[in-house]
């Protein structure tokens, strides 16, 4: 099947460096709940007690691939003069 050659890819460029962010400070807020040994809030640990967590850390790592995919649906054309027009 042959592409339409008028055919342009069209993303949200705020969508995708919002995006870009937002994966990181998952991907460290899931590493940040694996850690034992520190304070992770919204969790049971007390002030002399620190846990590592399994589900805060799971759940953030999979807002981080949610938001993989809206990167990648949201990449914008390239700016270099290589879009087909």
């Amino acid at each position: 099947m042959a592409r339409d050659p008028t055919a342009r890819r069209g993303g949200n460029g705020f969508l995708y460096f919002l995006g870009i962010i937002l994966v990181a400070i998952f991907v460290a807020g899931g590493i940040y709940y694996l850690l034992p040994g520190f304070y992770h809030p919204f969790t049971s640990d007390t002030s002399s007690q620190h846990y590592a967590h399994a589900i805060p850390a799971a759940i953030s790592f999979v807002l981080a691939v949610l938001c993989l995919v809206v990167v990648r649906a949201n990449r914008p054309p390239p700016s270099d003069g290589t879009t087909i027009q």
